[in-house]
């Protein structure tokens, strides 16, 4: 069983909910092997961005109406160009991190939703990014919180190379911009 990932959701949350979402206990709680998440990792940074992570609401779109650049630029990006990318688009970066946080919530538990640990490396790496590549914070959670959520991300056996890349990347960046 892979230990659970530091939960993102605030500290605003009630503790009684907290420890439901973060439970290990229950039908999800082992269901998923390290090769299973290792291949769902690589399927979510290989799909299409957009098919995954397209505008769910009102304020989704319009962060997309914040590009700089065409939304049709950006259809066959993959999450980990978007990652990788030298100037990644912040809108798409907290279009990401919005998903991965649904993902994440207690109205996640249905079939279709990626497994926690899938969704809590999304949406560190999509945080993590936008602060190493564009110097903004897409986020609520302190510096240590990332901290602490690269380094649950970096001990997960399941995660391959270029995720580990990325992930050792990120944390790097937040070393230096720490100093």
């Amino acid at each position: 069983m892979t230990p659970h990932p530091p939960h993102p959701i605030g500290s605003a949350a009630k503790p009684d909910r907290l420890a439901r979402l973060m439970s290990l206990e229950g039908p999800t709680a082992a269901a998923w092997s390290t090769r299973d998440l290792r291949i769902m990792v690589r399927h979510q940074f290989e799909a299409p961005l957009l098919l995954d992570m397209a505008a769910s609401d009102d304020t989704d779109a319009d962060l997309l109406d914040q590009l700089d650049e065409p939304l049709e630029n950006w259809q066959t990006l993959c999450l980990a160009d978007l990652l990788r990318h030298e100037r990644p688009p912040v809108a798409l970066l907290e279009l990401v991190k919005r998903f991965a946080k649904r993902s994440l919530g207690e109205d996640a538990a249905d079939e279709a939703a990626l497994p926690r640990e899938v969704a809590a490396a999304i949406y560190y790496l999509s945080i993590a990014t936008a602060l190493s590549r564009s110097g903004r914070t897409i986020s609520h959670l302190s510096r240590n919180q990332l901290r602490q959520g690269l380094h649950w991300l970096l001990a997960q056996p399941w995660l391959d190379e270029p995720a580990g890349e990325l992930t050792r990347e990120a944390a790097a960046a937040l070393e230096r911009s720490d100093r």
